[in-house]
């Protein structure tokens, strides 16, 4: 299973956006492949969140985290704290 939908998903519901955003399909396709995505400076978020999304949104497939990786980083287990 490949994590970069959920990456996707966990972005926009923090930020309310896509973490790349054009009107042309291909300007898409080639910001996902060529530039950063960028967190938000207004709204501050853990550095386990920032772990997860990294983990998610890695470039290279081969180099994503995976999704047993991904469900035993602290900031996706639940805490009673």
């Amino acid at each position: 299973m490949d994590v970069w939908a959920i990456g996707i998903m966990i972005y926009c519901m923090l930020f309310n956006r896509l973490p790349f955003s054009s009107q042309n399909k291909d300007e898409i396709k080639n910001m996902i492949v060529t530039q950063p995505y960028r967190l938000s400076k207004s709204k501050p978020i853990t550095e386990g969140c920032k772990q997860v999304l990294a983990g998610c949104l890695e470039k290279k497939p081969e180099d994503r985290i995976t999704i047993k990786a991904l469900l035993e980083l602290p900031w996706m287990i639940k805490s009673d704290e």
